[in-house]
């Protein structure tokens, strides 16, 4: 599905909230007083030959072109000042995205594990550095036991970056971190799976809404929602692994549980329903909006240069107000274009003009003629050996295309900006902003950055 990043779609069914944004990479769901974020690592599918006992008449129904759409995803608990992540992806774009959600790693107090599969524990860090300099991490004793067997060597960094791991019990009645939330033993995928339930009353007060993180119950939506019984090669334990789904699954539907899972299409929230011998999953559809209704949309919408949190060269948060009260020129750069040069010209204005409240930020990015093919490193090591650049440098990132950044997003195009479309031509465009983070005008790559040109 395609919506536009930052046009954040309002979704409301009884008193829960639901805030979409998934171009940006995370969906917002208000629960009472809990706000639960799906937020996607990267987009993916499952190939048919994932479910060798899936009947040929299974997959050609069920499935299209020999695979379904599937995801990596993590999601976030937050309550007041407390911040909550489950499952931390495969470290693709979680940071990129969690923080276009506005969340940043040093909030995180605590990390639950569904369980230890690659795919959900490597987000933990970047190369060696941990990504959550706050957090504790919590699994099941029988899923420690089953890390400790397959990945030794992972558990032992873990343990020495973010201490000894905290133990869940499994009973539905042991509270996790906050009151609202405990573990459902979930044996099968892995001999410690364990799966969680949320539980908030609706605003206001009154009933009690839960919301179902399901981990690894299922792989394909497409597949085993109708079909709970076919397993997948990744359950450890295949009969125990369709057991548990089935008895969850009904448990959803009779209880009235939210469902969210890692690897059902993004953001992956649904209701469920019975459907035969299986389930069908609906998405909670958007009523008709009022101008009400589109007006909170708006003051959803990142408004300003300044509501943005981008990701520095080195893997740190940067948060964009911290440039307030500058004029800032933001541009796109690569290392093997030839308008790299320009790198010079940028250098040489950012010291003519940095005294006058004057700040360049730049944004490499391999969009165009694949020119900026290298890792964050070897661009910081370019940028200071080659040009002696001072000025902020980020991470790399993506300025235009379906995988296009928030930041460029808002940008790029006139209903986030306000003021006009200007999509990215190529490396070493401009963009001018204003003290209070308005957008000014664009540059073209190829006009050099003189102080004519702001």
């Amino acid at each position: 599905m395609k919506t536009f990043n930052f046009l954040l779609t309002l979704f409301l069914a009884m008193t829960t909230t639901y805030i979409f944004a998934d171009d940006a990479g995370f969906a917002k769901f208000s629960v009472g007083v809990i706000d639960i974020y799906s937020i996607q690592d990267t987009s993916n599918s499952m190939a048919n030959s994932l479910f060798p006992d899936a009947s040929d008449e299974m997959l050609a129904r069920h499935t299209r072109d020999g695979k379904s759409p599937s995801s990596i995803s993590a999601f976030v608990i937050r309550k007041g000042a407390k911040t909550i992540l489950v499952d931390t992806g495969n470290g693709n774009k979680l940071l990129e995205n969690l923080a276009a959600a506005g969340i940043k790693t040093a909030d995180v107090s605590d990390i639950l594990l569904t369980h230890t599969h690659s795919d959900h524990i490597n987000g933990l860090f970047t190369n060696s550095k941990r990504n959550f300099p706050n957090a504790s991490v919590w699994l099941t004793q029988k899923e420690l036991n089953f890390w400790n067997q397959t990945n030794k060597n992972f558990l032992e960094k873990a343990i020495k970056s973010y201490g000894e791991l905290k133990i869940i019990v499994p009973d539905e009645k042991t509270t996790i971190v906050l009151p609202e939330i405990v573990a459902i033993d979930a044996v099968g995928h892995t001999p410690g799976h364990v799966v969680f339930l949320v539980s908030s009353k609706k605003a206001g007060g009154g009933d009690v809404e839960k919301v179902f993180i399901a981990g690894d119950l299922l792989h394909s939506a497409d597949l085993q929602f109708p079909h709970p019984e076919i397993s997948s090669v990744y359950d450890r334990d295949k009969k125990g692994a369709a057991d548990v789904r089935k008895k969850l699954l009904l448990r959803a539907v009779k209880e009235d549980w939210f469902f969210v899972s890692a690897h059902v299409p993004f953001p992956g929230f649904y209701k469920l329903e019975i459907n035969g011998n299986g389930f069908s999953p609906k998405k909670i559809a958007a009523p008709q909006k009022t101008t009400n209704d589109l007006n909170k949309i708006a003051e959803q919408t990142s408004q300003s240069f300044f509501d943005f949190t981008v990701t520095d060269i080195d893997g740190k948060e940067f948060n964009l107000k911290k440039l307030k009260g500058k004029k800032i020129m933001v541009v796109n750069v690569a290392s093997k274009c030839g308008l790299t040069p320009q790198y010079e010209d940028l250098q040489k204005l950012y010291e003519a003009k940095r005294n006058d409240n004057f700040v360049i930020v730049a944004f490499p990015a391999n969009n165009f003629g694949k020119q900026e093919p290298g890792t964050n490193e070897e661009i910081k090591q370019f940028c200071q050996t080659k040009y002696s650049v001072t000025f902020p440098v980020m991470a790399k990132i993506s300025v235009t295309g379906d995988d296009i950044h928030p930041l460029y997003r808002w940008l790029t195009e006139k209903k986030y900006n306000g003021k006009a479309d200007a999509p990215v031509q190529w490396n070493f465009q401009k963009f001018i902003i204003d003290e209070e983070g308005n957008w000014i005008k664009s540059i073209p790559p190829k006009t050099k950055p003189t102080a004519e040109d702001l």
